[in-house]
């Protein structure tokens, strides 16, 4: 457009208006390229977030099958009738006294008890004897 009014003759009176225009003109032109360095870098942004919030999307799906999975897996165990309570019975050290709770079902037969508090090694056997 500059090159067009510039190979325009125009009676001197005019050259001012020409000048103007040509101005105006390359302002507009500055301002056309700017506003569309701004869009070009807001597109990178909006095609950033949008593939940020496509993986969101799939971690929160993969999320919820997993929650869906456990609770799966939780009701099951709970269906089961034969699930007997834990059990546990409380021992009295005989070397500090210090008083600890046990599982036995968990006790192999010549597994030795540890107590808590000072170490010692305790045959539940013998005590319940």
């Amino acid at each position: 457009m500059q090159m067009l009014l510039s190979e325009i003759s125009v009676p001197d009176t005019c050259k001012d208006i020409k000048e103007a225009w040509i101005e105006l003109l390359d302002a507009l032109l500055n301002e056309i390229e700017s506003l569309h360095v701004k869009i070009k870098n807001q597109d990178d942004k909006i095609e950033k977030l949008t593939s940020l919030c496509s993986e969101f999307d799939m971690d929160l799906n993969n999320l919820e099958e997993a929650v869906d999975a456990l609770y799966e897996y939780f009701e099951e165990d709970a269906d089961v009738e034969d699930v007997e309570p834990d059990y546990y019975e409380s021992m009295s050290c005989p070397g500090c006294e210090q008083v600890f709770m046990f599982n036995p079902m968990l006790l192999d037969e010549d597994e030795f008890l540890i107590c808590p508090n000072c170490g010692l090694s305790i045959n539940p056997d013998e005590l319940n004897k």
